[in-house]
């Protein structure tokens, strides 16, 4: 996996996932039935989200192997982050907002919006700060201009009790067009108590009903040509029971897939399974009743 930012504060790296496409590409809500028992058994889901569903595991999926083949590389994220080394010694109830603006070495800029803030009152905790990195056409030395957007957020609940975000969802490209474009979305979440870390990452995607999509321990085998499996457990609001397995995944110059398929269980038991046609159509059961729908 691919390392996009470290954060020496918090001497751990954030592995980076890519993706074919955002969260608007496709609209897998057209889908019409196709035949099968219209029976419901399954509550692990609501029904109203199972089109989102499909498009979580397809986009998370891509993202999990385009991270996985593409180089990785380094951007920039401003002195602003280091803003949380010292936020202990400021006053006692301070609201403060930075904002940054760095124009590329090479051209582009990028703006960075920091709000840090503390109790108002005699105590130090909780200590937070929430921020939003926005590159525009962003080139640095490092031969890449990117575009896209950092969120991050930190607490400080004691000195022993830390907890950060991250999301992104960037894309960069070479400055010669055989460097080629790579579309990254990926989440962080880590809480760090008395020096033990404990972190849930991997490829996002959120609903257009706001529930959030994650694929997370994943691992990718294969290449395009005969087709990539990926296997990982799949996070939908927190849930963790579902496990997915995905095989014999080709993937398109649309960045969807035009062949493979992918199959979700969920606490052991068949849930979902998604068949790709072309790179435009796709097949799902649920269930026991089998959709079509395209992206």
């Amino acid at each position: 996996m691919v390392r996009l930012f470290s954060i020496g504060l918090m001497m751990c790296g954030l592995a980076a996932c890519g993706s074919g496409g955002s969260s608007d590409k496709g609209n897998a809500a057209n889908s019409t039935p196709s035949g099968g028992n219209n029976s419901s058994t399954s509550t692990a889901i609501p029904r109203t989200e199972i089109e989102e569903t499909v498009l979580a595991a397809a986009e998370t999926t891509a993202s999990t192997i385009v991270s996985d083949i593409s180089p990785g590389i380094t951007p920039q994220l401003m002195a602003s982050i280091e803003k949380v080394e010292y936020l202990a010694t400021l006053p006692v109830g301070p609201v403060e907002v930075d904002e940054e603006t760095d124009v590329g070495s090479c051209g582009g800029t990028m703006y960075s919006r920091t709000t840090t803030s503390s109790p108002d009152d005699n105590t130090i905790y909780p200590i937070s700060t929430i921020a939003e990195i926005t590159y525009d056409e962003y080139c640095d030395n490092d031969g890449y201009t990117v575009d896209g957007i950092v969120y991050y957020e930190f607490t400080y609940n004691s000195q022993s009790s830390i907890y950060y975000a991250y999301r992104w969802d960037i894309t960069y490209y070479g400055l010669i067009s055989t460097d080629g474009v790579y579309h990254y979305k990926f989440s962080n979440e880590c809480t760090i108590t008395n020096s033990a870390t404990e972190c849930t990452d991997g490829a996002w995607y959120e609903s257009s009903t706001g529930s959030d999509y994650t694929l997370s321990s994943s691992s990718v085998s294969g290449n395009n040509s005969s087709g990539y499996d990926v296997s990982g457990t799949f996070i939908i609001d927190g849930d963790n029971g579902y496990q997915l397995t995905a095989t014999g995944l080709t993937l398109c110059d649309n960045g969807n897939f035009g062949a493979g398929s992918i199959a979700l269980e969920y606490q052991g038991a068949e849930y979902l399974t998604i068949n790709f046609t072309s790179c435009t159509d796709f097949t799902y059961v649920y269930d026991g009743v089998a959709y079509t729908g395209s992206y």
